[in-house]
């Protein structure tokens, strides 16, 4: 309870009481600006902070590189106006490719070797965006584009392959063993902002560019996998979100390399090795001081969610799968499916299989739930239920045909 209890007191003295995020007030009180994001949902709940927030995104533009900006625009060096600081530990403002937003704002001077990093810099992306979730307004959006859209655009450029090499300086700053590499923690950030932003661009209506910044995210995030040799290096934290991540962007095909790569780290690897039971780290068989690593475990089991939701593409649509979606993926290596999901409706399962040019595919949906079913589908095929031509359908992406609203029973389809 004692840590609930200083939260309102640790947020008044973290400035939302003045015009300014301010911080560490016995050294340099600056106004860093990753609390204004991360720390934006804490302080909404209980303050009303639509008054501060525009003043600190006023500050971001302010601080943001534009290409006029001069070169080498400095602190002036007086010891009776700054009184304490020790000048020569402080760089002057170097000048960094236009869209650059620095990690303080207002800055007045920079603290060197710390000040880049994309979850200090990209609280221009998401405090807008959480203000609006918090608040409904639109125009703090609007007022803040152009910031996003040259800060997400400055991130692009200096990414090779997806990743932010060299570039964050901060980190997961606070961490216990300083163990987290800065480069993964900031292309989480990217990928987080790109995403954001194709949102905000939808909200506008800027439809072309939220799909190019979609597109944007997807595609840094592939070239990083396509690095790592298709690898799942993750542990169990990061391997969800990006199975999720990318089946959720149609890249299945991607999910499937990694999980069925022949080279360790991978699922199929582990098969390969007599395992029977999920090993607790890919590195399963180096000891730990002096013990050997856990081998029946829960952890790494990302892989049944991506078969049930991606795989046989049973998902909820509805929360208690009161709608629900059947997208079942098959591939020239997977020909035949077959499973089944619980919901609190009854169990829907799926038996699908592709063979000499003829798609068939089983159905069962339970009582007081309804499904929007999708069938793999070719030009110049036709679609039948129970041997009968069924024409209730409309063409989708990806080569599918989408069947809505479909109610309970068990149904027989076929696609030739």
């Amino acid at each position: 309870m004692a840590s609930f209890f200083l939260l309102p007191w640790i947020s008044i003295c973290g400035g939302s009481r003045i015009p300014g995020n301010t911080n560490c007030p016995q050294i340099e009180k600056l106004g860093w600006l990753e609390t204004t994001q991360l720390m934006f949902s804490s302080v909404a709940a209980g303050y009303d902070i639509r008054s501060w927030i525009p003043k600190i995104m006023g500050d971001m533009r302010d601080a943001q590189v534009r290409p006029e900006d001069a070169e080498g625009v400095s602190m002036e060096a007086d010891s009776r106006k700054y009184p304490g600081f020790a000048f020569d530990k402080f760089e002057n403002r170097e000048t960094e490719e236009p869209g650059f937003v620095p990690g303080i704002a207002p800055e007045f001077f920079r603290i060197g070797g710390l000040f880049k990093d994309p979850n200090w810099g990209g609280a221009c992306v998401m405090t807008p965006w959480y203000y609006y979730r918090e608040y409904g307004d639109v125009n703090i959006l609007r007022q803040n584009f152009g910031l996003m859209q040259s800060y997400v655009d400055h991130l692009e450029r200096r990414s090779v392959n997806g990743v932010l090499k060299k570039y964050a300086q901060m980190g997961e700053w606070g961490q216990l063993n300083e163990n987290i590499p800065a480069a993964l923690v900031a292309a989480c950030a990217f990928y987080q902002q790109a995403v954001t932003l194709s949102g905000i661009t939808g909200i506008l209506g800027n439809i072309q560019e939220e799909e190019h910044y979609r597109e944007m995210a997807l595609q840094k995030f592939l070239a990083a996998v396509e690095e790592r040799g298709c690898h799942l290096p993750s542990g169990e934290v990061g391997l969800k979100q990006v199975f999720h991540a990318l089946a959720s962007n149609g890249e299945n095909d991607m999910v499937y390399r990694m999980v069925m790569n022949p080279t360790a780290p991978s699922c199929r690897h582990h098969v390969k090795q007599g395992l029977a039971t999920l090993p607790e780290f890919w590195n399963y068989t180096e000891l730990w001081n002096g013990f050997g690593r856990f081998r029946n475990h829960a952890m790494m089991g990302h892989v049944k969610e991506w078969l049930c939701r991606f795989v046989l593409g049973i998902r909820p649509l509805e929360p208690g799968y009161k709608k629900l979606q059947i997208k079942p993926y098959l591939q020239k290596e997977i020909t035949r499916i077959e499973g089944s999901v619980f919901t609190v409706h009854g169990t829907v399962s799926l038996d699908c299989s592709s063979h000499d040019g003829i798609l068939e595919m089983k159905t069962e949906i339970p009582v007081g739930t309804e499904a929007d079913i999708y069938l793999p589908f070719a030009e110049g095929k036709c679609c039948y239920l129970d041997g009968t031509e069924y024409m209730g359908y409309k063409k989708s992406q990806q080569g599918y045909i989408k069947l809505s609203a479909i109610t309970s029973g068990i149904y027989r389809w076929s696609v030739k």
